[in-house]
């Protein structure tokens, strides 16, 4: 079978558990100013140690060795599917925050409207699908024009990393960040066959991934690191998180088949879940100091199902809102 037909099961699992982290992670109410709470505290820093990694793996796993396109053809594609949603989002995005400023953590201007091109968007979440971008089109460049193996991209992509992580390049950063994930995945996909049909025994490295996870998200927790220690945590938590999509897979129960639909409308419920979310924050958190824990279970609710529900029965039911939107033809 040709890689461009291949189904994977367990990487439609994986996604539907990034975004259910996702929808957890933009769940707390002061998010922007600082969660103070111990609890929501530790669960944030504990996603936000590898959450997107798994988005960026996945990517890279999935656009390798299925590109026959022109460079003119990939670009078109690429365009129509990230950021034709990431201009038409952004859009909406900064008429709210105009006129609704006075309830925003994070106020944007008309007059930094030039930043949403350099992909520092008013809804802050859509730097995904700028930064993706960014990396496919660097991926292909390199890959397809220069004839560079995966294997030589990831010590490159590693070498950017250390320059993200020790000097940085303004509005580069997150593509620098990132971009050691994509091609990881790449590299992935082209030993997967081998890798899954060979028997081994995980749970000594899952133990030492989430052991790992934890110290990590205790130190920053109480402010001891930073986040330099991202691609260790990256790589462990997208272990972890791989591992257990496998698993689920095989038992084929009402959790298998959730997080199959989930991980289906995982691009979607990302896009989506932004509005909800800042909606029921402004009312219940900013207008009517609602318990913390409350706000967070509705947001959430609002991040997940109403995006969901948004997406299935009114966006994808229109082929202009799927294709403005969603980037779908």
């Amino acid at each position: 079978m040709s890689d461009e037909k291949k189904y994977f099961e367990e990487i439609n699992i994986l996604r539907g558990i990034a975004v259910l982290l996702v929808a957890i992670g933009h769940s707390f109410p002061d998010i922007h100013t600082g969660i103070t709470r111990i609890g929501p505290r530790f669960i944030f820093y504990f996603i936000y140690c590898f959450h997107m990694a798994i988005f960026f793996i996945i990517s890279g796993f999935l656009d390798n060795k299925v590109r026959r396109d022109t460079f003119s053809a990939y670009f078109k594609k690429k365009f129509e599917r990230l950021l034709i949603p990431y201009f038409s989002f952004s859009a909406i995005s900064l008429l709210l925050k105009v006129f609704l400023n006075r309830y925003a953590d994070n106020p944007f201007y008309f007059s930094d409207i030039w930043k949403i091109f350099l992909g520092d968007s008013p809804n802050w979440g859509l730097w995904f699908l700028w930064t993706l971008f960014v990396i496919e089109i660097i991926n292909y460049l390199l890959n397809y024009y220069l004839k560079i193996s995966e294997k030589t991209l990831l010590v490159f992509a590693f070498v950017a990393y250390l320059i993200q992580v020790f000097i940085g390049i303004p509005y580069l950063q997150l593509v620098l960040k990132y971009f050691v994930f994509y091609t990881l995945g790449a590299v992935i996909r082209t030993k997967y066959e081998r890798i899954t049909n060979e028997k081994r025994n995980n749970t000594g490295k899952i133990v030492t991934s989430l052991l790992i996870l934890l110290v990590v998200t205790v130190a920053r927790t109480n402010s001891i690191l930073d986040d330099q220690l991202y691609l260790l945590t990256g790589i462990c938590g997208s272990y972890c998180s791989w591992i257990l999509s496998i698993y689920i897979v095989k038992k084929k129960n009402a959790v298998c088949k959730f997080l199959n639909r989930s991980g289906k409308y995982s691009y979607d419920i990302y896009l989506i879940g932004y509005y909800p979310q800042m909606i029921i924050r402004t009312i219940l958190n900013r207008m009517f100091n609602a318990n913390y824990y409350i706000t967070c279970i509705l947001m959430f609710v609002g991040g997940f199902f109403i995006a969901a529900f948004i997406s299935i029965y009114i966006i994808r039911k229109n082929r202009f809102l799927s294709k403005v939107f969603l980037g779908i033809s």
